[in-house]
């Protein structure tokens, strides 16, 4: 079973602009309230293969892994949850006139209880 989340903004920038504001994941903590903390042991721009620690109010601190890295932003991947994977997405998508959509995703996929997956909501 797998519960996904979606949502995008229109930015006035490009998207190389705004995909380089959120591949800086360390910086996240200084311009967003639902990441309080993020470790991260490498410098320089984000890669493949990284491992990096996030903490976000009322939650457990989550390790990610990051699979994909462009010019307009990333994926990675947590196992934090026994039996959950998840994947998240922060991409920039250029709209041909100077600004850019941002679209964040977030798959949840997992052997839940239907009583579980009726409390999720999008």
């Amino acid at each position: 079973m797998s519960v996904d989340f979606r949502d995008t903004i229109t930015i006035a920038a490009p998207a190389a602009v705004a995909g380089d504001i959120m591949k800086a994941v360390q910086d996240w903590p200084s311009w967003t309230a639902s990441v309080s903390g993020v470790e991260r042991a490498a410098t320089g721009p984000l890669q493949p293969g990284e491992t990096i620690s996030v903490k976000q109010p009322k939650l457990a601190k989550s390790t990610w892994n990051v699979t994909r890295v462009d010019t307009h932003g990333f994926e990675w991947t947590s196992s934090s949850s026994p039996g959950v994977r998840n994947v998240a997405g922060h991409w920039a998508l250029d709209n041909g006139d100077g600004t850019c959509t941002a679209e964040l995703t977030l798959s949840f996929a997992g052997p839940w209880p239907a009583s579980s997956r009726s409390s999720i909501r999008a």
